[in-house]
């Protein structure tokens, strides 16, 4: 009796931590396809910056932190390398003329009072938990790779403009989001491109693949456009309004549909089924006579 005592209670032990492992496993996978279990691959620029204040201010400072560049572990570096990748953004948040547009944009976007001015904080990324730091200048250098391959994270949002190449061959999952309507504005320049010939600004959140902004759709959204004040508008001239642009506007688009997806939850592994015949086109980086053109549209005093 006692045997037969001793062989149930071990089958049901062994049973019982099968069916544990089971949904540990079952709620592990679950919690991968959700955006609360992205990792942010941060390179410092603007929309780095935009991504870094929008969890900030969701409170997700346990978001893993893969803080790549070269001589990434000196602090003295990286604090140069924030002023030297900002420094436009650093100066014009210091221009009283522009203090009005930043509040429009923030109103535009749905962002909170002074959201653009405060993801220019150096210390704001320290405020994060768990940074890692890989001694590593370009997002497809081998050294990132290898971290990438290390880790047992699966997803990671990307921040870099930098076209992803090697890192898509370690059957890790790689998300972006990219500054227009896609597949009907694909390719650079995206958010002045979607202005100048479809009178909109769209935003896409998407998987990388190997092709150019071709990667199953999760989440996209169009923005009715609307023209921007700015005082002394004619004062500036393209390659400032260029600059202010990518500071300001671009990043808060991004940052826009990242801050709606957290907050609707939305999951990674359901795609939206895009239509053959949906419009698509690919664009290049705009020539001086298009940003001369697309300004005009945008902006007024």
């Amino acid at each position: 009796m006692i045997y037969i005592f001793y062989l149930s209670t071990k089958y049901i032990l062994k049973y019982s931590k099968c069916i544990r492992k089971r949904a540990s496993k079952h709620n592990s996978y679950r919690e991968i396809n959700t955006l609360d279990n992205v990792n942010l691959i941060f390179y410092e620029n603007p929309i780095g910056r935009g991504y870094i204040n929008t969890l900030l201010e969701l409170g997700r400072t346990n978001t893993k932190i893969i803080y790549h560049s070269s001589f990434s572990f000196l602090t003295i570096y990286r604090k140069y390398l924030f002023n030297k990748n900002n420094f436009f953004p650093l100066l014009f948040i210091k221009d009283k003329k522009l203090r009005s547009l930043m509040k429009e944009i923030e109103t535009f976007f749905s962002l909170r009072k002074n959201f653009l001015k405060d993801m220019y904080k150096y210390n704001n990324i320290y405020h994060f938990k768990n940074i890692k730091y890989v001694n590593a200048k370009s997002i497809n250098s081998k050294k990132l790779l290898k971290y990438i391959k290390s880790t047992d994270d699966i997803n990671f949002l990307i921040s870099h403009q930098e076209l992803v190449k090697g890192l898509l061959d370690s059957k890790k999952k790689f998300f972006h989001y990219h500054p227009g309507y896609l597949p009907k504005v694909r390719g650079a320049d995206g958010s002045l491109h979607s202005i100048l010939n479809h009178d909109e600004l769209g935003c896409t959140l998407f998987q990388l693949d190997k092709k150019i902004d071709n990667g199953p759709i999760i989440r996209r959204k169009i923005f009715e456009f609307q023209k921007f004040k700015l005082s002394n508008f004619k004062n500036y001239n393209e390659q400032e309004l260029y600059r202010i642009w990518f500071s300001f506007v671009d990043p808060a688009l991004r940052c826009s549909l990242l801050k709606e997806c957290f907050k609707e939850k939305i999951r990674l592994d359901k795609f939206i089924d895009v239509n053959a015949s949906e419009e698509s086109n690919y664009y290049t980086f705009m020539d001086n006579n298009e940003v001369s053109v697309v300004f005009k549209k945008i902006f007024c005093n």
